[in-house]
């Protein structure tokens, strides 16, 4: 037979295994914060690839736009830009718009008597209209 202070021993014993209910929620707590910290920590990676991946896609439709540029002659150039049009490239998504700006160098009263262009190839979000990346470049009238 058991004594009485060995029951009173065993229910002393019972009442001290396992966690309190404060333990419990600390414990919760700390795996909320914990995951809170991950999910923020996801968004931010997400974004961050989102933008490489549109600046990586501006640059090759930059690249692209530069190069159609420099092999244009000079009046289809001249020609060519009206209202910011760009020439015509592969396309850049919906999410891209490029922008392009002639300006003659030095100063002149038109591109028609300039001998030297600055141009100017923006890469812009269409949504928000922040600029992404740009190209400018320098060209000169063929015998200037």
């Amino acid at each position: 037979m058991t004594s009485r202070s060995q029951k009173r021993r065993d229910t002393h014993e019972a009442r001290t295994t396992g966690f309190t209910l404060i333990e419990v929620l600390a414990g919760i707590t700390v795996v909320a914060v914990a995951l809170a910290g991950l999910f923020m920590l996801y968004t931010t990676l997400t974004r961050v690839e989102a933008h490489r991946r549109q600046l990586t896609q501006a640059t090759a439709a930059l690249t692209s736009t530069v190069e159609q540029v420099k092999a244009m002659p000079w009046s289809q150039l001249i020609a060519g830009f009206t209202g910011g049009e760009c020439p015509s490239g592969p396309p850049v998504g919906q999410s891209l718009v490029l922008r392009c700006t002639l300006q003659p160098e030095p100063p002149a009263k038109d591109l028609d008597s300039a001998g030297l262009v600055r141009i100017t190839v923006e890469a812009v979000d269409a949504k928000t209209g922040r600029r992404i990346a740009d190209i400018t470049l320098l060209r000169a009238r063929e015998g200037f």
